[in-house]
């Protein structure tokens, strides 16, 4: 029994640190996509992307999908996102985003987290 914990623990430490020796991608200079440029070879087979979050990290979520929704954009034009939302926000921020309705913000705002709200001004931008 031993034997096999033991090789249970090695086993998994070595996959613990492949995980710290991942991709690094710069979330916050929106003008720099160092670490994207993995991806520049498969964009042109793909139409669908789809993203995994933690919703411990929102601030880090929120970063990472708008700058991979950035890259994807300048890279092949992707212009619609499919955001994880109840269906009235989803409706209000879509009219926000196509629109520029500031008066819209508030209600954004209130009912998303910070980070998200802040996402959607940026998405706007784009």
């Amino acid at each position: 029994m031993r034997v096999i914990i033991s090789f249970f623990l090695i086993f998994t430490s070595f996959f613990i640190e492949a995980q710290n020796k991942g991709l690094k991608l710069n979330i916050e200079d929106d003008s720099a996509f160092d670490g994207y440029e993995i991806y520049d070879s498969i964009l042109p087979y793909y139409t669908v992307f789809m993203f995994g979050e933690n919703h411990q990290f929102t601030k880090s979520n929120a970063e990472l999908e708008f700058k991979t929704l950035q890259y994807l954009n300048q890279k092949i034009g992707v212009k619609k996102v499919l955001l994880e939302l109840g269906w009235a926000r989803g409706i209000v921020l879509t009219q926000y985003i196509q629109t520029g309705d500031s008066s819209l913000l508030p209600a954004i705002e209130g009912y998303s987290w910070k980070y998200y709200a802040d996402m959607a001004k940026k998405i706007k931008l784009l």
